[in-house]
């Protein structure tokens, strides 16, 4: 399930985390009033993005939501992998990595790092493109 962008607002939506919650690249991000009240270790309701045009992305399949960055892709969470949305919520790449980083610009070139790990040791990094096509990878 991809993100559901709202024609109109929930009745009420709450910074994503006190303290740490920034406009970035004219979205921010948000959470509803069940997320808010709910248990931290099983999250319920919907969290995702708003931005300055009223635009809501919200879903409750994401576990976290983090910031766009400049290429206008954010990384979510869903059940312990991590993936990429565009602003419209629909993923650009699925969650399927054990870890992943934001995406940052190598030179004209958007690449991310992804991971691997065996309890709790990284074992394998990689870097993919928006496409997510590996294009590089160190083993350890």
């Amino acid at each position: 399930m991809d993100g559901e962008t709202l024609s109109t607002f929930p009745e009420t939506i709450y910074p994503y985390h006190d303290g740490y919650n920034e406009l970035t690249n004219g979205w921010i991000r948000v959470i509803d009033e069940e997320r808010i009240v709910g248990p931290l270790d099983d999250p319920v309701g919907q969290c995702g993005f708003a931005s300055v045009n009223g635009d809501i992305v919200l879903s409750s399949e994401w576990d976290a939501a983090y910031d766009f960055t400049a290429n206008m892709l954010a990384r979510v969470e869903v059940d312990g992998q991590y993936g990429f949305v565009d602003t419209t919520g629909a993923y650009v790449i699925e969650p399927q990595w054990e870890y992943a980083d934001d995406f940052v610009d190598a030179g004209g070139q958007w690449v991310a790092a992804v991971y691997k790990y065996s309890e709790s040791e990284v074992i394998w990094k990689g870097f993919i493109n928006e496409a997510n096509e590996l294009i590089g990878e160190i083993s350890y």
